[in-house]
């Protein structure tokens, strides 16, 4: 696709108000299933997300606990973990810790 091919405006092809929507800091409701269970993610103070090299989606789960399983597995898979986010309760901040190819590897000890 070139350049001059591309729409002026996306946002308004997309019928959305990206304007309203970069100036919007209110908190939006989650619409995800945990990618462990299947089922729908209805308390977003416990959300945490896995972010895997290469996979399409990021992976959404209703809890830390269900993320931190999953995360053990990947990694014995040998997947590469690019970042896994928690949030955190009380604050409502979203937490991460970033995980690049040379610190993926927990040590034993």
């Amino acid at each position: 696709m070139s350049i001059s091919s591309l729409p002026t405006n996306p946002s308004a092809q997309s019928g959305r108000d990206h304007e309203r929507q970069i100036k919007d800091y209110g908190q939006h409701p989650l619409k995800a299933k945990d990618a462990t269970t299947g089922a729908d993610i209805t308390d977003a103070s416990r959300v945490a997300q896995i972010w895997v090299k290469d996979e399409p989606q990021v992976r959404q789960y209703s809890s830390s606990e269900n993320a931190l399983r999953t995360l053990e597995v990947l990694e014995k898979a040998g997947k590469t973990i690019r970042v896994v986010y928690a949030q955190n309760r009380e604050s409502g901040i979203k937490l991460s810790q970033a995980r690049p190819a040379s610190c993926a590897t927990r040590r034993e000890g």
